[in-house]
């Protein structure tokens, strides 16, 4: 399975299949608790549960569908103790039962009704009550297997659920406020993109928006060297008794690559899934924003970074770093692997044609610059792996970030740049001979 799936650049219909139970539950109660004198809306008020309970059904098979696909964009604040119990509902139903039953010694014609309700027209009141009470357990049915696959979801589904997330979020007012920090710093320097670093992670850790994640321990705390974040800090910056516990739960979430600090959309998501309603609407759009800043932080970052790197060991490609077109269409991958481990890369690349969509197999592995993957019949983590070897053995002349967005540009791998990077460094740990042995990942931070 694809587990790099995400909504970027595509348009869902929004869907809350926690306000359809409620709606259907608050129907439910509303009903019960009609009195005698209301007998004249039985009737009407059961082809409304009934149309209620069908968009119900419809949007559980969605969320059930997408969570199918490594996919969800919607945490469920239901309690599933009782929504997944077919006697909860049932006893809810037990009126609306007695009545339909009552009313069924004759045709609905005759009550003055004959109507198609979606896809079945009544012909006694007891069919909608049958039908109301069938959906309610096929729902009941869908929920128990949605409750099951999220207790045992992959990190990756947070993942998607975080970008996903992510894409809905208004960034205007994250880039003015850096558009802002650029026009007065006048000229960036490295230094000056990391007080921006630090004075930002910082002042969202004093909102205590990691609160939900366990206590750090003092050994989490102990790793916490947090001195050349401090010279980062404006001159007189008030820094809480508290900060390297703060710092402790911030870096849980965090893939380092010397100055830069990207934060894992699993584990991120994992954390915004799992508190989502512990958490305001205002706290959950600041984990956000954090995350685009630390990206436009980190793309004047690596665009310095990559400049000084190619003049030191690449300068033929110094153009495509000033003029921030690293990559054009036509490189292939193999520039950016030094010469002595091109045949390694052309192994790797030959593995990978069976799997490769509209690829001429005369031209040689090392001319080729388009990965379209037939990512039905080859894992995405197949690829990640195969770098991971090659970046090991030292095969790669730019940074991993750099092959990163060459492999965004110019394949199918992922949707989201960020995502393949995160990718490529998880499995690069995973495949270190030093590593193997670790313990397994957390699920939850």
């Amino acid at each position: 399975m694809n587990q790099d799936n995400n909504y970027e650049g595509t348009e869902k219909p929004e869907m809350s299949l926690t306000r359809k139970l409620t709606a259907l539950a608050d129907g439910l109660n509303v009903y019960s608790g009609l009195q005698k004198d209301e007998e004249i809306i039985l009737i009407p008020f059961s082809f409304s549960l009934y149309g209620t309970a069908r968009t119900v059904k419809d949007f559980a098979q969605t969320y059930l569908d997408e969570l199918n696909h490594n996919e969800c964009r919607e945490v469920l604040d239901i309690d599933f103790g009782k929504m997944t119990s077919v006697d909860y509902w049932l006893n809810k139903c037990d009126k609306l039962k007695r009545d339909m039953e009552a009313l069924g010694t004759v045709p609905m014609k005759e009550h003055g009704f004959t109507v198609t309700l979606i896809d079945f027209t009544p012909e006694f009141t007891t069919d909608i009550s049958k039908a109301i009470v069938n959906i309610i357990i096929e729902v009941v049915e869908m929920l128990q297997v949605i409750n099951q696959k999220i207790d045992n979801a992959p990190l990756s589904l947070y993942g998607n659920f975080y970008r996903y997330q992510k894409s809905r979020c208004d960034r205007r007012s994250v880039e003015s406020r850096y558009k802002q920090f650029k026009r007065d710093a006048g000229v960036l320097t490295l230094e000056s993109l990391m007080d921006k670093q630090a004075f930002e992670i910082e002042e969202c850790l004093k909102k205590k928006l990691l609160r939900h994640t366990r206590e750090p321990s003092d050994r989490e705390v102990a790793q916490m060297n947090l001195e050349k974040m401090y010279k980062h800090l404006p001159y007189g910056y008030v820094i809480p008794e508290d900060l390297k516990k703060c710092y402790a739960r911030f870096f849980r979430f965090v893939l380092k690559d010397g100055d830069i600090l990207r934060l894992d959309d699993d584990l991120y998501g994992n954390y915004l899934f799992q508190y989502f309603y512990q958490l305001s609407e205002t706290e959950r759009q600041a984990l956000i924003e954090l995350d685009i800043m630390l990206e436009l932080i980190n793309e004047d970052m690596m665009a310095m970074s990559a400049t000084h790197k190619c003049e030191e060991s690449l300068p033929e490609i110094v153009e495509f770093h000033r003029n921030c077109e690293l990559f054009d269409d036509n490189m292939p991958l193999s520039a950016l692997f030094f010469d002595k481990k091109h045949e390694d890369l052309r192994t790797i690349i030959g593995s990978w044609r069976p799997y490769l969509i509209e690829v001429n197999p005369e031209e040689d592995a090392l001319c080729l610059s388009t990965f379209n993957f037939d990512l039905k019949r080859i894992q995405p983590s197949t690829v990640y792996i195969d770098f991971a070897h090659l970046i090991i053995k030292e095969a790669l002349i730019v940074h991993m970030s750099d092959l990163a967005a060459y492999m965004f540009r110019h394949s199918n791998l992922s949707k989201s740049e960020n995502s393949l990077y995160v990718q490529l460094k998880r499995y690069k740990n995973i495949c270190e001979p030093s590593k193997k042995k670790g313990k397994k990942r957390r699920k939850f931070a």
